[in-house]
């Protein structure tokens, strides 16, 4: 396998933990009926507020004001 074959399987591996680590946060949130923001999820999936920024659209529907 060439070196960027393994940074890209890597960089994949890691974006399907993360995205978990947030789907399971943003679950927890949803079953106490906490407000859904990127600083809670962040908070509860212990990620960063920009990762939970990037992905936090594909779990939750944005609010029409």
């Amino acid at each position: 396998m060439s070196r960027k074959k393994g940074i890209e399987k890597a960089r994949a591996i890691r974006s399907v933990q993360v995205k978990g680590k947030i789907q399971s946060a943003v679950n927890i949130l949803r079953l106490y009926n906490e407000k859904i923001t990127i600083r809670s999820v962040a908070k509860e999936s212990n990620v960063s507020p920009t990762t939970v920024a990037k992905y936090l659209k594909d779990f939750v529907e944005p609010k029409k004001v």
